[in-house]
C-alpha cells in the first residue's frame, strides 16, 4: 500500500525516467555482431535490463562460456557512452509533469540504478534532469544490486525514510523484485520487459506512463 505518509519516490533510470533501453539494444547489437557473438536478440537482452555489472558478467559467462565477460561488457560501456555523447536521449512522458507534482507536495527524489555513478550521472545531466533529483544512488555504491535490495535500501536510509514511507517506480523485473526485499511499495511502468503476472501481483500497480502514476498518490 502506498503510504499516506510517501516521504520519498525512488526513480529507477533507464527505461523508466529515459527512453534508453531501445538505444542501448540497438548499441549492444552492434557489438555483438562486430565480435561474432551469436546468439544475441530482444530475448536476451531483456535478461540484462536492471541488473548491475557483477550479475551480468555472471550472465554472459552462463550465455557464452568462451567469451571474455569482462572485456565484453567494456566494449559495451564504451559503445553506449559514445552513443551518449553523441545523440540526444528522449525522456519517458509524463516524467516532468511528475517531478512538478512531487514537487509541489515537498516529497523528496532521488534516482536508484545498477549503473555506475559516473555514467548515471553523465546521462542524467545530459538531459538537463539531474538537478530534478535530491541524489543518485548507483550501483557502484552497494555490495549488491538489483534483483538484490541493497540500492534501495540504501536510498530509504540515506534520507533517514522507513521502507513503507517510499514509493519505488521501475520497469524491469529486476527493479521489482529488489523492490519487494526492500519492504518497499513498487509501482511498475512496463518498457521493453514484458511483466509476468506474478511480478504484477507484487506491485502497487502497473501504469502505462509515469503520468498515470500523479492520481495513485494524491
Amino acid at each position: 500500500m502506498i503510504s499516506k505518509q510517501l516521504q520519498l519516490v525512488i526513480f529507477d533510470k533507464d527505461g523508466l525516467i529515459m527512453d534508453t533501453e531501445a538505444p542501448v539494444f540497438n548499441v549492444w547489437s552492434e557489438v555483438f555482431t562486430e565480435w561474432g557473438i551469436t546468439p544475441f536478440n530482444k530475448d536476451i537482452y531483456i535478461k540484462f535490463i536492471g541488473s548491475g555489472r557483477n550479475e551480468n558478467t555472471e550472465l554472459i559467462k552462463k550465455l557464452y562460456p568462451d567469451v571474455d565477460a569482462e572485456v565484453l561488457l567494456n566494449a559495451c560501456s564504451d559503445k553506449v557512452r559514445e552513443y551518449i555523447e553523441n545523440n540526444e536521449i528522449g525522456l519517458k512522458p509524463g516524467l516532468i509533469e511528475l517531478l512538478d507534482y512531487l514537487d509541489d507536495k515537498k516529497i523528496k527524489k532521488c534516482v536508484a540504478t545498477s549503473s555506475g555513478y559516473r555514467n548515471a550521472s553523465i546521462t542524467l545531466e545530459k538531459c538537463n534532469i539531474l538537478d530534478r533529483f535530491d541524489t543518485v544512488i548507483s550501483g557502484d555504491m552497494v555490495a549488491r544490486t538489483k534483483p538484490a535490495p541493497d540500492l534501495f535500501i540504501k536510498a530509504a536510509e540515506t534520507f533517514c525514510v522507513k521502507p513503507p514511507d517510499c514509493l519505488i517506480l521501475e520497469d524491469s523485473i529486476a527493479g521489482i523484485l529488489a523492490a519487494n526485499a526492500a519492504g518497499i511499495p513498487a509501482i511498475v511502468v512496463p518498457d521493453m520487459v514484458p511483466i509476468p503476472n506474478e511480478i504484477r501481483e507484487i506491485c502497487e500497480n502497473v501504469c502505462d506512463s509515469l503520468v498515470s502514476v500523479i492520481p495513485l498518490i494524491l
